[in-house]
């Protein structure tokens, strides 16, 4: 987004390190909008978020917390938007895997769900088990 000409693109992660490859690959990223630290301490608001594996490696039990804070996190009718699994693991996460239902049941007291639905544009390995979705704040 970045190289396409958006000028307000940040990246949050938790490890310092995992910004190396964004700088290798990105010329000009701004230092300033590379936030390493917990989600949950952000504060700066945004128009849009693009969900890709924090939702899946945060314990379930703090998924009620995600979904109230992305929607403090966005302005107005703020945009949600990225992949989710797309069924529960037998096997102990992370990542930790869900469905349909069950997301829809978390987010649609804060969100309109505009798009939810298996993505077509998975990596192989994935196909047929991500949902893409697109939500709208309320």
């Amino acid at each position: 987004m970045h190289e396409l000409g958006f000028k307000q693109v940040y990246v949050c992660d938790w490890a310092e390190s995992s910004f190396e490859s964004l700088r290798e690959k990105t010329d000009g990223f701004p230092e300033d909008h590379l936030i390493c630290g917990d989600f949950f301490e952000i504060s700066d608001r945004f128009e849009m978020i693009i969900e890709q594996t924090f939702f899946c490696s945060i314990q379930p039990n703090r998924r009620n917390e995600y979904v109230k804070h992305a929607s403090q996190l966005l302005e107005g009718n703020g945009l949600l938007t990225g992949l989710f699994f797309a069924s529960q693991f037998q096997r102990q996460g992370p990542p930790f895997g869900g469905t349909e239902e069950e997301y829809r049941i978390l987010f649609e007291p804060f969100f309109r769900v505009e798009m939810m639905k298996l993505s077509q544009n998975s990596i192989l390995p994935r196909l047929g088990n991500e949902l893409h979705f697109k939500m709208k704040k309320k």
